[in-house]
Order: C-alpha cells, then sequence, then structure tokens
C-alpha cells in the first residue's frame, strides 16, 4: 500500500472473499471473545433513538454498492453508542481520498482511507458535491478518528454475529447479491442465484428477528429510501445467503479526540517506497493524534530519546547497533499500533497549560544516530545488515506531519524532544522551520528542547573528554556520506571541525529559530553518563544525599559550568531562552507530570515552564529577559526539593 496525499491506492486485484476466508479459517477474531454470548430473539437499533443514521443513497459507489456510505453510518452508529450523541460524518471524503485501481474496491476499504488520513471530517466541513473531487481532508478539519487496524473481522457465524449486533452494535457485511436483490420491494429476502464469491453490495446489519418461524436480518442499505422496505431489506438468516457472514467487521476503536481522555495515539508507516529504515531495515514510523477546538491548526512535534550508539572506538559503535537492532530503539517492529504516550504529553489542560489539544506527532527513534546520519549500504556486522538511516527517516518525518497539516493553513508549530531527541530537534529546528515558514511565513515556530544540551565535560572515571571521544567515533560511521542536518553551523566552521556541530552548545551558536532550552544543571543523565559518578539515581535524582562531599563537590562543579554555559548563550543570543531549575531530573516535561505549574525558577517568580513558553513564543520579554535560571543549589528551591521528597525510589 502506498500512501500520496491520503489517497488510498487500493490493490489492482480483487479481493475475493475465498481468500478471506482462507485467512481467517473458522477461528473466532479479535473482539469477538469480549462478546458477551446472550442475545434475545429479536433486536433492532433502528427503533433506540438517535442510533442509526438516515438511509443514504451511494450514487458514487464503484464496484461494491454502498462500501463508502454503510462504512460511515457504521462509523456513525458506534460513535453514537460509545458517545451518546449523533455526529453526521462525511462519506464525500472517502469518496475523494480513495482511489480506485480497476474498481478493486471492498467495504473495508472506506475504513483503511479513514485511518490513513487521520480522521473522517464531520459532512458539514467535508460537504457532499455532485462527483468525486480532489480530496482536500487534513488534520485541520474535526474529525472522528479510528484506531488500530481501523476495523475488526466479526466472526462468519450468524448466531455469533447476532450477539456481536446485540452487545457491540451494527456491524458491516458484504453480499454476492445477484440482480434480484437489487429489485427487492420487500418481505424476507431469499434467492438461490447469487454472485459466486465475489460482493456486490455492503450492508449494515442494524438488528434481526423472525417471522412465521423465518429468522431474518434487518440490513439498511445504500440505495436510498424508495429501495425495498424504505431503504432497508429483511435478509434470510441462518443460510449464509450469498456469503452475508463471509466478511462482517465493526468499526475499531471511534475516537473523538475532544471527548477521549486520554486520546491514544494511531502508529504509522512512514515513507515505505523510499530507503528511510530503523537499524534493522524495518519501516520508520510515528504517533500521531488529531487535536480539537483552536488546537486543530497547531502542531507538536516530539522526537523521543534514548542515547546514541556511540564507543570509545568504532567496534564499540557497531556492537551498540548490534544490540540495539533487537530492541524498541532500533526496531520498529514490535511497537503497538495504538499507543497513550502518558509519559510524554498530558491530555488534560489543567495537566497540560500548552498543548493539551494541539495536534501531536511523536517521532519514533530507532536509527542510533540521534534522528540523523547516513550510509547507503548497510553495515555487515555478526550476522546482521545494520541501517544507518536517520536524515532520509526525519525527513520522512516531515514529510509525514506536513502532509498532514498543511503549512498552508497551520498556525503554530513546535519542535521538542527529550534526550537525544532533545538535542536532534536542536539540530533539525532551523530545517524544519526552513520547510514551514517558506509555505506559510506566518505560522509561529519555536523549538522546545527538554535535556537535550549536553555538555562536553571530563569524566571523573576515565578523565577524559569521554563523551565527545564517544560522539566523535559515532560520528565517523554515522555521517561518513552526509552532513549534520544543521547546515548553518557546518558552513561557519573549519571542514576538518564539523563535527563540533554535533555538540549542543556549539551548534546553538548558530540557530536562527527562537529555542526554549530546557535543561537541568543537574542533568542525572549526565551526571552518571558524562561525569561519571552514578550516587545518584537515574529515573529522579533522588539520592543525592548517597553521595560523598567528594561526589557532591564534583557534580555542584559540574551544575555550575552547564549553567554558566547556559547563561552565557542566553546572554548572547537574542533567540535562545533558558528555564533551569535546580532540580535533579533528565527530561523534565516528560516526567514531571504533577510539577509543570509548581516548579518556578526563581523560586515564587510564577515563572513555570508553561509561563516560559508562553512569553518566548509572544516574543515578551521580562525582568529576567529570557534567562529563567536558577541561582540556588538543591535542594533550595523548595518546590523541587518536595516533589523529589515524594517519588519512589528504585
Amino acid at each position: 500500500m502506498k500512501q500520496a496525499n491520503f489517497i488510498l491506492l487500493v490493490s489492482t486485484s480483487i479481493y475475493l472473499v475465498s481468500s478471506i476466508n482462507s485467512a481467517l479459517g473458522n477461528q473466532d477474531v479479535r473482539g469477538w471473545g469480549d462478546v458477551d454470548p446472550y442475545a434475545p430473539d429479536a433486536w433492532d437499533w433502528t427503533t433506540q433513538p438517535n442510533i442509526i443514521s438516515p438511509v443514504r443513497s451511494d450514487g458514487l459507489s464503484q464496484n461494491i454498492n454502498g462500501w463508502a456510505s454503510i462504512v460511515v453510518s457504521a462509523i456513525e452508529s458506534h460513535y453514537a453508542l460509545k458517545y451518546g450523541k449523533q455526529r453526521q460524518l462525511s462519506v464525500q471524503q472517502l469518496l475523494d481520498c480513495t482511489q480506485v485501481q480497476e474498481e478493486s474496491i471492498n467495504p473495508w476499504t472506506g475504513y483503511t482511507t479513514i485511518l490513513m488520513a487521520g480522521g473522517i471530517a464531520d459532512s458539514k466541513s467535508y460537504p457532499a458535491t455532485e462527483s468525486k473531487s480532489k480530496c482536500y481532508y487534513n488534520l485541520s478539519i474535526p474529525s472522528v478518528n479510528l484506531q488500530g487496524d481501523g476495523y475488526q473481522w466479526m466472526p462468519q457465524n450468524e448466531t455469533k454475529l447476532k450477539s456481536v449486533v446485540y452487545n457491540q452494535g451494527p456491524v458491516v457485511v458484504a453480499m454476492a447479491a445477484s440482480k434480484d436483490f437489487f429489485s427487492y420491494t420487500g418481505g424476507i429476502f431469499n434467492t438461490t442465484t447469487c454472485n459466486g464469491v465475489v460482493p456486490t453490495i455492503a450492508l449494515l446489519l442494524v438488528g434481526y428477528g423472525e417471522e412465521n418461524g423465518v429468522p431474518y436480518w434487518i440490513a439498511q442499505s445504500a440505495l436510498g429510501e424508495n429501495w425495498g422496505e424504505k431503504g432497508y431489506a429483511r435478509i434470510l438468516r441462518d443460510q449464509s445467503l450469498c456469503l452475508i457472514d463471509h466478511v462482517p467487521t465493526i468499526p475499531y476503536i471511534i475516537l473523538d479526540p475532544e471527548l477521549e481522555y486520554p486520546r491514544p495515539y494511531q502508529y504509522m508507516w512512514v515513507a515505505i517506497e523510499t530507503e528511510a529504515r530503523c537499524i534493522d531495515g524495518s519501516f520508520a514510523t510515528i504517533y500521531f493524534s488529531q487535536g480539537y477546538g483552536d488546537g486543530l491548526t497547531k502542531a507538536i512535534t516530539f522526537f523521543e530519546g534514548g542515547g546514541w550508539c556511540y564507543g570509545r572506538n568504532q567496534t564499540e559503535v557497531k556492537e551498540c547497533l548490534y544490540e540495539r537492532s533487537s530492541t524498541d530503539l532500533g526496531s520498529s517492529n514490535n511497537y503497538p499500533q495504538t499507543n497513550y504516550l502518558n509519559r510524554t504529553f498530558f491530555e488534560e489542560p489543567e495537566q497540560d497549560l500548552l498543548f493539551s489539544n494541539w495536534n501531536r506527532f511523536f517521532i519514533n527513534y530507532c536509527d542510533g544516530a540521534g534522528h540523523q546520519g547516513y550510509k547507503k549500504d548497510p553495515i555487515v556486522h555478526k550476522d546482521k545488515s545494520l541501517y544507518l538511516r536517520g536524515e532520509l527517516n526525519t525527513k520522512a518525518h516531515l514529510d509525514f506531519i506536513l502532509s498532514k497539516l498543511p503549512p498552508e493553513i497551520m498556525t503554530d508549530f513546535v519542535l521538542s524532544g527529550c534526550s537525544a531527541g532533545g538535542l536532534a530537534s536542536l539540530m533539525w529546528t532551523d530545517y524544519f522551520k526552513d520547510k514551514i515558514l517558506t509555505r506559510n511565513p506566518k505560522v509561529k515556530y519555536t523549538a522546545m528542547p527538554d535535556s537535550g544540551f549536553f555538555v562536553d565535560y571530563k569524566s571523573v572515571l576515565t578523565n577524559d573528554n569521554d563523551y565527545k571521544i564517544k560522539m566523535d567515533q559515532l560520528y565517523l560511521i554515522s555521517n561518513a556520506e552526509t552532513n549534520l542536518p544543521n547546515s548553518n553551523c557546518l558552513n561557519n566552521v573549519k571542514p576538518e571541525d564539523k563535527n563540533t556541530c554535533f555538540f549542543a552548545e556549539n551548534a546553538i551558536n548558530y540557530i536562527k529559530s527562537d529555542v526554549l532550552v530546557l535543561q537541568s544543571g543537574y542533568d542525572v543523565w549526565q551526571i552518571s553518563n558524562i561525569l561519571g559518578i552514578s550516587c545518584l539515581d537515574s529515573e529522579y535524582g533522588t539520592l543525592i544525599y548517597a553521595c560523598n562531599n567528594t561526589q557532591i563537590k564534583q557534580i555542584q562543579d559540574f551544575r555550575e559550568y552547564t549553567v554558566k554555559i547556559l547563561r552565557d548563550k542566553a546572554t548572547k543570543l537574542s533567540n535562545i531562552a533558558v528555564w533551569s531549575p535546580s532540580c535533579p531530573y533528565h527530561c523534565y516535561y516528560v516526567k514531571n507530570t504533577q510539577d509543570l505549574q509548581a516548579v518556578q525558577v526563581p523560586m515564587n517568580s510564577g515563572n513555570n515552564v508553561a509561563l516560559a513558553f508562553i512569553k518566548v513564543r509572544a516574543g515578551q520579554r521580562d525582568s529576567y529577559n529570557w534567562q529563567w535560571i536558577d541561582n540556588v543549589q538543591w535542594p533550595q528551591n523548595t518546590a523541587c526539593a518536595f516533589y523529589l521528597q515524594e517519588c519512589p525510589i528504585s
């Protein structure tokens, strides 16, 4: 499957029912195991208020009549069952955004189109026209989302389907109906002539019953109210009539972004037709979630962190790549289709004053080189081929994001990330900004790297600059065939010094974007991995009292060095702001859910991270001149101290 401008390219071969039967067998499928097997003798969802949408006339159907309208009606009914209210959705979007090759289309094609697009719009936002038009759907349009595969297969068993209809809601089916079905006028439909095994019409099973001992289904069509029994048919049940029970589906995880807390994130491959790859050769992926309200035209993109495959020599780098290729930081093979990402994004507005209703994109990290680097041929190490394609991955991710939310309708964009992802956001920010503002210079663009300002500092373990040595070794491999993404830095240093642009304290000098650096001088990862002191708990930094006097002195010196650099950058560079509390942490915005408002720099100043961001985004300078940097040591900012005492100790 190939995606371009939200057009779904459907396989050229007709998806025969027999092939589906072979794939599904007689086993129960996902979703059936949780369904109560009880069902009354008769049930009709049309008798329940505000559940079933009116009958449509799907005049633009191709190959299988009703494939678009029936899928939309199914989503509408399941939405009403979940949220207790109706919402009219756009059939036109499915017709526009699904590109048919040789008319090979099926009822479940509609689900896939919606999933690939990111949602299905309200009918008012994407109104019907007289013919198929160019697809113009994007995430700025209020929508309903699907998750996972977008749909679930239901049992190929009419007794079980009866329970599904009653307990879960209306079911989409496809019949291999012949001409006599299309001339049906009423009664219980039965026939001895079907269209082989190829579906010709999609229907929505909304109920079932029995008349004079004859069991039947109640099915909504897309043939208009003048057909059948006001657009409905009663169809003989328990006889697998024209294979009516062979491809039953229901929508999977209906989601209204405005009503769902927490809202899940949908997993998607990107650029599968390109060379973009994880270390193990699997596809680059992204998670995304649509915003709502005034956040529909705004987006935050977050680079996942996870360190680097670096080492004291190139053998160590390759060994790291080898080991990482079997993990989620080197392979996308085991990513869940739906992820709540509750350690990265917060849902409730009171938790996240900034981005709770924005479109959100989470760039999965699987290249090992910090979301950058390129090597055409894989590295063969031991029994594996190892790919270095971080640059292509990131460019593909940006293309994906801009296809979902085009800059022309965008108002705000924030680039962020944590740890190695924070450094990536710093290095890529001008590239992202240029791509977006070239198309719309009015977009408010800000970078907000979190704990990505790694300093070059002597390790107490190796008595040399161990971090720089390791990063240089990674650079020699990952960037032998490409440059680092921060081109302005590269253009201002000598050719032999290009590797220095891999380090935040150098790269930041040449950044043009407005940047709010979130960075503690007590970065617990840096204290452990750069300074080389391990007495601090790596997760929360709660064990500072476990350090001896010598270690505490070394930690304080490291903090003073870091803060001095941060203050110097914010003083000399008018586009750089710093928010640096005296809290031992790594990735503040990700982990400190309860303290996003409580921690203020300086203490009791009101300058929490949300207010700092608002001021930077508005270009508003206060008496701190964008330098919200604690002048006190831990634990003198008592908000940090209180939080740390409450944290669990592993």
